[in-house]
C-alpha cells in the first residue's frame, strides 16, 4: 500500500485524536437541587458523581466508536492505494485498434460468451478509465487526463484530454470495428500533436526560442500487434508506451487470398476461376470452396490444407517466440458465363458447412466480369506487313488497316475500335494533353509521343540490343528479350514528373514505355520493328497480345480488378458527367465529384462487399444500363495473405524499438488503485452505529 498524502493525514489526527479525548476527560458542572428521593434515578445519580472538572477517562462504546470514524477519516485523507490494473501518470492516451483483424472472435467475457478481440479491448481500456486517478481531497492533488483515439489504417481522435470519466467511456464505447488493415503510425502522431508544449532548452535562447512540443504521458496501445508503420513514428523522450497484447496465440485462420477470372481469348464465353487459400491453422483444415454466380451456387469443391508451420524462436529480448510459415493453396473453376455476371467465391468447414474459423472477413470475396467480348483493333500505318500480319494472328474480332490519312478521317475512332495501333505517325493530340496523345488506348511503333508527361525525342541512335526489362509488368510476362538486336535504335528519355514508365530498355535508353493517365493509356515501341529481329522471335505475338489487354484495362471481357479495403479508388466515366452516386455494401447513398480528368474518386473504401457506381450519363463500354443511369460495379476485397494471417503479436516494433506487451502472469497490466473512498464508506457506517448506540444509552 502508498499513501498519496500521508503529511495531511498526520497533521489532521495530530489535532482530531487528542481533542476527542479531551472531550471525555471532562466533568460537567450542573446545579445542586435537593430532592426527596434518588432511587428512580440510579443513572443520574451515577453521571452527578462524575460532576467534577476532570475524570478518568472510563470505558464508552461511544468513544470506541467516534475514534474507530476518526481513523477511517483521517486514512482516506492520506488517499491509500495499492496495486491495480493500470501504470500510472498524470497523462493518458488511449489508443485502441479497430483494424479488420481486431474482429477475430478468439476470447470469452466474464459469462463465458465468445467475444472479439475488439471487445475485448474496449473492455480493458474501460477498467483503465475506472481506475484513473480522482481529483484529491480539498484539491491537493490533480486528476489523471485521458484521451481516445481509435485507428485502422487511418487514425480518428474521439476524445481530447479530459478528465471526465463520462465523456471517455462514452468514446470507448462508441468505437466500431473497420474491415481497413491497420497502421500504428497515424494514431501515435495523432496522439503526439497532443503534447503540451515546454519551454526551449536555455542554450537555444536566442535561435528557437519557440516552445517545444513536451512528453504526452503515458500511451496505452490496445491492439494485436497486427499494424505495420510504427517504426516510423518519433516519440519524445519521455513517452512511455503500455501495449495490451490481445488475442490467443493459437487461433488459426483459413482464408481467401486471390480471386481472379478471366475469359479465353479464343473462346470469350469460357471463363476460368481462379481462388487462391491460406491456412494458418496448427492442424489439418478441411474446407469447402463454393462458387456463386449472381448468388446461386453453381460449383463447389473439397480442399485440405495442411498444417502451418510452426517454429520456435527466441526474441532478442530472450523470450520465447512462435513464427507461423502459412501453407497456400488453391482452385480453379471452368464455367461458361456470356453475359455479365457478379461472381463470388466462399469458403465454408466442410464438416460442419459453417464458418471454417474465428475470423469471417476473408471468406468471402468477390469480381465483377463484364459481357464476353472480342476486341476490335485498328492499325494507322503506311504499310508495315509485319505489324499487320501480327496483329490479324491475335485472337480478335477484327483487325481494319488504315493509312494515317484515312484514319483522320474517322470521326471518334473509340467507337468502332477498342486499340489503335499506330506505326510511324502519331495523331494531332488535343490542347493541353499531357501524354501528347488523344483519350483511348494505343500502341505505338516507331514514333515518339511528346507532352509535358510523356518523352523526348533526342532523335535516331546507332545498333543496340535490349539489355534489361521488368519481368514482372503485364505487357512482358514470362518474356524473354535478351536475343533482340535493334539495327537502329531511337533515343530518348522520360519526363522527370514520373508519368511515363519505363518498360524496357537497350543499350541507348528506354526501349518500350507505358504512359497512362485518366482517359489515356499506350505503350510506347519508338524505334522501327522492321529494323530489328523481335518480329522473328515468338516473345514478339505474346507482347502484342498482352500489351492489347493492358492498355484495355485487362481486356473488355476480363473482370474488374478490385480493390482493399482502407485504399481510395477512382473511376474514369465518359466525358460529361459532373457527379455520381456510390453505394457502398451497407446501402448508404454518397455522392461523388467527377474531376476535370473524368476521375471518381471514392474512399477509402472501409467496407469489404460490392459498390455500384451510377450517373446520369452514357455508359463506358462495360457498364450496364437502367433507365436513364449507367451503372458501374466493382468489388473491395480483404484478398491478402498478410492481413488473412491473423496471429496476434505480443510486441510492438516503434522507433526501432520493441515494446512488449505490459501483462503480468494472469494476463492484466498491474496500476495503482485508490482505496479512499471505502474509507469514507466505513466512516460514514461507524457514525451511524454510534448515533444508534447513543440514542439507545440515554433512554432511561
Amino acid at each position: 500500500m502508498t499513501w498519496l498524502t500521508p503529511a495531511i493525514a498526520g497533521i489532521a489526527a495530530a489535532i482530531a485524536v487528542p481533542s476527542l479525548l479531551l472531550l471525555y476527560f471532562l466533568k460537567l458542572r450542573r446545579q445542586d437541587v435537593e430532592i426527596s428521593s434518588t432511587l428512580l434515578w440510579k443513572k443520574a445519580v451515577q453521571d452527578l458523581q462524575a460532576n467534577a472538572p476532570f475524570q478518568r477517562l472510563r470505558k464508552n462504546i461511544l468513544l470506541l466508536l467516534q475514534l474507530l470514524a476518526l481513523a477511517a477519516v483521517l486514512i482516506a485523507l492520506g488517499q491509500p492505494q495499492v496495486e491495480g490494473e493500470r501504470a500510472a501518470t498524470g497523462r493518458h492516451a488511449i489508443v485502441i485498434d479497430r483494424g479488420v483483424s481486431m474482429r477475430a472472435v478468439d476470447g470469452v467475457d466474464e459469462n463465458g460468451n465468445a467475444v472479439s478481440r475488439l471487445d475485448e479491448a474496449k473492455r480493458r481500456a474501460l477498467e483503465l478509465v475506472e481506475t484513473l486517478r480522482e481529483p484529491g481531497v480539498f484539491g491537493m492533488t490533480e486528476a489523471d487526463q485521458a484521451m481516445v483515439v481509435a485507428f485502422d489504417g487511418t487514425a480518428e481522435m474521439l476524445q481530447p484530454f479530459t478528465t471526465d470519466k463520462r465523456l471517455l467511456r462514452e468514446a470507448i464505447e462508441s468505437i466500431e470495428p473497420s474491415d481497413a488493415p491497420s497502421r500504428l503510425d497515424e494514431p501515435l502522431r495523432l496522439v503526439r500533436a497532443q503534447a503540451p508544449l515546454q519551454a526551449p532548452p536555455a542554450e537555444a535562447e536566442g535561435e528557437a526560442a519557440e516552445p517545444l512540443p513536451g512528453s504526452v504521458g503515458t500511451i496505452h496501445v490496445f491492439s494485436d500487434g497486427r499494424s505495420e508503420g510504427g517504426e516510423a513514428v518519433d516519440l519524445h523522450a519521455g513517452d512511455e508506451v503500455s501495449f495490451i497484447s490481445l488475442g490467443q496465440t493459437e487461433t488459426g485462420n483459413v482464408g481467401i487470398t486471390a480471386l481472379d477470372a478471366r475469359r479465353q481469348l479464343r473462346q470469350p464465353e469460357d471463363v476460368s476461376v481462379i481462388v487462391g487459400l491460406q491456412s494458418t491453422m496448427r492442424e489439418q483444415a478441411s474446407v469447402a470452396v463454393e462458387l456463386l454466380i449472381d448468388g446461386n451456387s453453381v460449383a463447389a469443391r473439397r480442399l485440405a490444407l495442411p498444417p502451418a508451420t510452426i517454429e520456435q524462436r527466441t526474441s532478442d529480448a530472450g523470450e520465447a517466440i512462435e513464427l507461423v510459415t502459412p501453407t497456400t493453396s488453391g482452385v480453379e473453376f471452368q464455367v461458361r458465363r456470356p453475359g455479365s455476371a457478379v461472381i463470388e467465391a466462399r469458403i465454408l468447414d466442410a464438416s460442419t458447412g459453417e464458418a471454417p474459423d474465428a475470423f469471417d472477413r476473408d471468406d468471402r470475396a468477390w469480381v465483377v466480369l463484364p459481357g464476353a467480348k472480342r476486341l476490335r483493333l485498328a492499325l494507322a500505318t503506311y504499310g508495315s506487313l509485319v505489324l499487320s500480319e501480327a496483329l490479324s494472328s491475335l485472337p480478335v474480332e477484327r483487325v481494319e488497316v488504315f493509312t494515317p490519312e484515312a484514319f483522320e478521317s474517322i470521326d471518334d475512332p473509340f467507337s468502332r475500335f477498342d486499340v489503335v495501333v499506330l506505326d510511324g505517325w502519331l495523331p494531332d493530340a488535343p490542347e493541353g494533353s499531357e501524354l501528347g496523345l488523344p483519350p483511348g488506348s494505343w500502341l505505338v511503333f516507331d514514333a515518339v509521343p511528346s507532352g509535358p508527361s510523356s518523352l523526348i525525342d533526342r532523335g535516331e541512335g546507332p545498333p543496340s540490343e535490349i539489355v534489361d526489362w521488368r519481368r514482372d509488368h503485364p505487357t512482358l510476362r514470362g518474356l524473354a528479350l535478351s536475343a533482340v538486336r535493334l539495327s537502329t535504335s531511337r533515343v530518348v528519355e522520360t519526363s522527370e514528373d514520373g508519368s511515363a514508365t519505363v518498360i524496357a530498355s537497350a543499350g541507348v535508353g528506354p526501349a518500350i514505355v507505358g504512359l497512362s493517365s485518366a482517359r489515356t493509356r499506350a505503350v510506347v515501341v519508338p524505334w522501327d520493328i522492321d529494323e530489328s529481329n523481335w518480329w522473328l522471335e515468338p516473345s514478339f505475338i505474346v507482347f502484342l497480345g498482352q500489351s492489347v489487354r493492358h492498355v484495355t484495362d485487362g481486356g473488355p471481357g476480363d473482370a474488374q480488378r478490385a480493390s482493399r479495403p482502407g485504399v481510395a479508388r477512382g473511376e474514369t466515366l465518359p466525358e460529361g458527367v459532373d457527379t455520381a452516386q456510390l453505394v457502398p455494401p451497407t446501402g448508404d447513398r454518397l455522392t461523388i465529384a467527377v474531376d476535370d480528368s473524368g476521375q471518381a474518386i471514392a474512399g477509402p473504401l472501409s467496407e469489404i462487399g460490392l459498390y455500384a457506381l451510377s450517373w446520369e450519363g452514357p455508359p463506358g463500354p462495360s457498364d450496364t444500363r437502367d433507365g436513364s443511369r449507367s451503372e458501374r460495379r466493382f468489388a473491395v476485397n480483404l484478398a491478402s495473405s498478410q492481413a488473412s494471417d491473423i496471429t496476434p503479436k505480443r510486441e510492438l516494433v516503434i522507433r526501432a524499438e520493441r515494446v512488449g506487451a505490459a501483462v503480468d502472469q494472469d494476463g492484466r497490466d498491474r496500476a495503482p488503485k485508490p482505496l479512499w473512498p471505502w474509507f469514507i464508506a466505513a466512516a460514514l457506517a461507524i457514525m451511524m452505529l454510534e448515533w444508534f448506540v447513543y440514542n439507545r444509552k440515554v433512554q432511561i
